[in-house]
């Protein structure tokens, strides 16, 4: 399960996948497709995690 303290690193790895920059779409997408099963288990978290 994530959790809000666990967003900082997801984004710096998703970052880091798409070599330093994305757009917000492109981010969000690459989380969603990474984290699904974990965003979908974090409770009110998935409703908030972008």
């Amino acid at each position: 399960m994530i959790t809000k303290q666990d967003l900082p690193d997801i984004l710096a790895k998703t970052l880091k996948e798409l070599k330093g920059k994305g757009t917000i779409i492109e981010v969000c997408k690459y989380i969603w497709e990474n984290y699904e099963e974990e965003l979908r288990n974090s409770g009110d978290l998935f409703y908030t995690w972008q």
